[in-house]
């Protein structure tokens, strides 16, 4: 981390008493789509569909202007002076219809662990690591409840950022384990999808 002659501290993530927002801002957000399903020729779209948030929630709090300063990274991690660590994880929601909506969403954690995933991230390493950190953005159907939980993340595929598997907390080891009502899930994301 050459940018970073001193590490950053931990991931400052404070669950937010206001009221929970009901959409997400295309700024803060943006829908992927690639490629058609094999079986019955849609977009992938309407089977695996993916939200990636841009920066993690508490970044999004710095005026653009002071960002340049202020930040080290790129999309998969970030160093935020006074702000804390991120890595970017994945969290896919599997669906009653068969479907799923991943998360492209990012992780509070340890100055520690963002460098040594600095250090193995294209590495044979990578495989094999796991890390805990604090999920650093709102999801809209869970508004309130998994902002800065517990998580637990590990890569699936050496080419893709980590997943999270699992979670002391409550929500978000549902959200990780069991299937979910499209209707919702899906709503607050409707302009995007």
């Amino acid at each position: 981390m050459s940018h970073c002659e001193t590490p950053p501290r931990r991931a400052r993530i404070r669950r937010k008493q206001a009221a929970p927002r009901s959409t997400m801002c295309a700024s803060e957000v943006e829908y992927l789509v690639t490629g058609t399903c094999p079986s019955c020729g849609s977009p992938l779209s309407h089977h695996d569909r993916h939200i990636r948030f841009r920066l993690p929630d508490p970044v999004l709090e710095v005026p653009e202007e002071e960002r340049p300063d202020r930040f080290w990274g790129n999309d998969l991690m970030l160093a935020a002076k006074d702000l804390g660590s991120f890595v970017r994880a994945l969290l896919p929601v599997h669906l009653h219809d068969g479907g799923s909506l991943t998360f492209g969403l990012w992780l509070g954690v340890h100055p520690d662990t963002l460098r040594h995933l600095w250090e193995v991230w294209w590495e044979p390493e990578y495989a094999e690591v796991s890390f805990s950190g604090y999920i650093a953005n709102e999801l809209i159907p869970w508004s309130g409840s998994v902002l800065a939980m517990p998580v637990t993340a590990a890569p699936r595929d050496p080419d893709a950022a980590p997943y999270v598997i699992g979670s002391k907390d409550f929500t978000v080891h549902r959200i990780v384990t069991e299937e979910w009502d499209p209707q919702h899930v899906l709503p607050p994301y409707a302009h995007l999808l």
